[in-house]
């Protein structure tokens, strides 16, 4: 009899508590997605980076309602701003044909 694999993962980050967003350096913030699932706790981050008042933002999370309010209020807490330079996506790899 062949025995089953041993399960790596053996709890998950559902219940994990993060702040609706945050400041880690002078030039990266990141703002919750509001997405939760097993793997990502209370959900995903949208990373903002720069040093000046209209910093880039890093993926645009899934669309959550309140993603964008809490988007908002931090460009203005914490880059004086209420708008961003840019936006950067990652785009899927192609598919193999």
């Amino acid at each position: 009899m062949e025995k089953q694999p041993r399960r790596i993962v053996t709890d998950s980050m559902i219940g994990m508590k993060l702040p609706d967003f945050a400041r880690h350096s002078a030039r990266v913030a990141t703002v919750l997605g509001h997405n939760p699932s097993p793997f990502t706790g209370p959900g995903t981050n949208t990373w903002l980076i720069g040093a000046g008042d209209r910093p880039l933002l890093l993926d645009t999370g899934q669309g959550v309602p309140i993603w964008i309010e809490l988007l908002d209020t931090a460009l203005k807490e914490l880059f004086r701003s209420d708008d961003i330079d840019r936006i950067a996506v990652a785009q899927p790899p192609a598919e193999a044909s």
